[in-house]
């Protein structure tokens, strides 16, 4: 509310130690707390604590013990666990509690009608495409559940320009933070927290009090995705496809359709139940 002369009045929040208090007494999660209470800095300390976690679990369980793992670790994710290939290192109580697979699926093309006005001079590789139906394909990238929950939060909690304009994804993130709580406290006390060139960028916008928050949360997703880029390009990607699968192509009205529900999308995904990131160790 505007005091007499129509300036906005100043609101006094507690402490970021204070409101972990009472939300500890409330029972709510403080992350949940401090994303309403605008504390983004110490959020974006919880992704960066979160990721630092993921990076001791990936030493700890040799997913880099192969030679070139680390490299291709930024396009595939991890590919062995353990001396084994991720696929079966999963079925092993310890990695299936530790790492989550996110899948994008291409169903399968509709089969091409043969172009009449192909002649006999027509290559063979371009008769073949046209005679043979081209079944689903997917691609799975495995990550820690730490990391897969900072890609999650970035991809659902900080819209790009044109996401903002349609709705749900918002609560998805509001849920995963009070799944991930546990899991955030276990990161903050034993691993870094500090922000990166990109994560450093993303909390000055965020901080730049000209802008609206939607205005502050659409530049900053820019250095936030770069940030997610950085690590594991591809679950990011899965990320990014699933949080458009959980808009719905038909779950908005009218007035806010945009390019991504007017057009089918190629390759789904689909959000992990928060309840799987719930710290079971």
């Amino acid at each position: 509310m505007p005091d007499a002369l129509g300036r906005p009045k100043r609101v006094m929040l507690p402490s970021p130690q204070t409101l972990r208090r009472i939300c500890h007494e409330l029972d709510v999660s403080w992350l949940t707390g401090f994303a309403n209470a605008g504390y983004y800095h110490e959020l974006l300390q919880v992704l960066a604590a979160l990721v630092g976690l993921a990076w001791q679990w990936l030493d700890e369980d040799a997913a880099f013990a192969r030679e070139g793992a680390r490299q291709s670790f930024r396009s595939a994710g991890v590919t062995a666990l353990g001396g084994k290939i991720v696929w079966e290192a999963l079925k092993e109580p310890r990695y299936a509690s530790r790492y989550i697979e996110g899948v994008i699926t291409q169903p399968p093309l509709p089969r091409a009608e043969p172009d009449i006005r192909l002649g006999d001079d027509t290559p063979e590789q371009v008769l073949r495409l046209t005679e043979e139906d081209q079944g689903p394909r997917q691609w799975g990238y495995v990550v820690p559940k730490p990391m897969a929950v900072a890609i999650l939060v970035v991809t659902t909690g900080f819209p790009r320009r044109g996401d903002i304009l349609k709705s749900g994804v918002d609560m998805y993130a509001v849920h995963l933070f009070e799944a991930i709580t546990p899991m955030a406290e276990l990161a903050l006390k034993s691993a870094s927290a500090e922000l990166s060139d990109n994560i450093q960028r993303a909390n000055e916008a965020l901080a730049d009090l000209r802008l609206s928050i939607d205005g502050r949360r659409v530049v900053a997703a820019e250095y936030m995705l770069a940030w997610a880029d950085d690590f594991c390009q591809g679950y990011t990607h899965y990320a990014r496809l699933a949080s458009l699968e959980y808009f719905g192509l038909a779950g908005v009205s009218i007035d806010k359709m945009t390019p991504e529900i007017r057009l089918p999308q190629i390759r789904l995904a689909r959000l992990p139940d928060v309840n799987l990131f719930q710290l079971t160790q």
